[in-house]
């Protein structure tokens, strides 16, 4: 693929063309989606992210440089930039607030459209190969490009916080939604995961090399769903770019609803360590906690530390601070740790998948499911 990229832009360069419209051509020619196109992206992504983009701006910036610089180009062009910049900003805001968009997006909408990319970089450097701009213009605006994107990333990032709205644009949309939610919970006749995605569950950068493994937390408190949960991260730890961490809450002395649950949680836990003795690649630990209050800081400690979390929806614990965390739930589909995680006014980008096991108490319940 990537002599196909060099064997069209030459082609481009030979009919006189710019070289950049061959690979434009060819990727327009490429068509998008499974299973052609997803295929050059899951291939492509990690060498154009982590080589072409570098050496790239690498070598766009090496062409820039202070002491080209006078007073007289930099006290013209450098207000001419930010009046432009603000010009955008407010030319987007604006509308936005018109057709009634929040302020808060409105103003992300403006940074993010007013934002200068590779594209621009393009611009400036076909300039400067063409003698259009001296060389201490193209500094002037390659420095601009890097402080306005300095600036409006982090304020991006400061001011949008997208998990809570897209948690509550999801699952409050509309009451019907809420109940196909609660009929796909109550009447599926298999087990179901609900992942609220952060946009870390992309697997190319991890399966292609250029993040070197893939972090995932299983909290456990015990149970049906929980085991569950488990069980579903076994079955990932089997994968090489996986880094999994099993983190079991011992609460009090025994407080499981029934002596059945507790060997279970007992037997799946001696699976667990037996199955991954001696993979460094997999860690068990136990947390030791007196109150629900231990157990909310404990658990939020970890959204630094995974790219994934994965809980149960349902706890087998039988424990007064257990139910009580249950009665802030906002989503019940989520179960309270689910729920916790997903609407806590956290700028983490860790992923939540919760897991609930369908289980059926009478023959009756089976047949309806059916």
């Amino acid at each position: 693929m990537v002599l196909m990229v060099l064997f069209s832009a030459l082609l481009g360069q030979i009919t006189g063309l710019h070289y950049i419209l061959g690979p434009m051509i060819l990727g327009l020619a490429v068509p998008p989606g499974p299973p052609l196109g997803s295929f050059i992206e899951d291939k492509l992504d990690s060498f154009v992210t982590s080589v072409l983009m570098p050496t790239y701006y690498v070598a766009t910036v090496g062409r820039a440089g202070f002491s080209y610089i006078t007073l007289m180009e930099f006290s013209v062009l450098e207000p001419i930039i930010l009046l432009s910049f603000l010009g955008k900003v407010l030319g987007t805001v604006l509308p936005a607030l018109f057709c009634e968009i929040p302020l808060e997006d409105a103003v992300v909408l403006g940074l993010v459209m007013s934002t200068q990319g590779i594209v621009d970089l393009q611009h400036y450097r076909r300039a400067l190969y063409l003698n259009g701009i001296t060389r201490g213009v193209y500094s002037i605006m390659v420095f601009s490009s890097i402080g306005i994107a300095g600036i409006t990333s982090p304020l991006v990032k400061y001011i949008y916080q997208p998990s809570r709205r897209y948690m509550y644009g999801l699952l409050e949309i509309t009451n019907p939604i809420r109940n196909v939610n609660g009929n796909v919970l109550k009447l599926a006749p298999c087990s179901i995961g609900i992942l609220v995605d952060r946009g870390t569950t992309s697997a190319s950068s991890y399966l292609f090399g250029s993040r070197p493994s893939y972090h995932v937390g299983i909290i456990f408190i015990g149970g049906l769903d929980d085991r569950e949960a488990i069980v579903y991260g076994m079955r990932m730890g089997a994968h090489l770019n996986i880094t999994l961490t099993l983190i079991r809450f011992c609460i009090g002395n025994d407080m499981t609803n029934t002596r059945n649950d507790k060997n279970l949680d007992a037997d799946l836990i001696n699976e667990f360590r037996l199955k991954f003795m001696g993979n460094e690649r997999v860690t068990y630990r136990e947390e030791v906690v007196r109150d629900g209050l231990a157990i909310i800081n404990v658990i939020m400690s970890l959204k630094e530390k995974y790219d994934l979390i994965m809980v149960g929806r349902q706890h087998g614990v039988d424990s007064p601070f257990v139910k009580g965390l249950t009665e802030w739930n906002d989503f019940p589909e989520l179960g309270f740790l689910g729920d916790m995680l997903a609407t806590s006014n956290s700028h983490t980008g860790v992923s939540i998948l919760v897991l609930h096991q369908q289980f059926s108490n009478s023959e009756s319940d089976r047949i309806l499911v059916v």
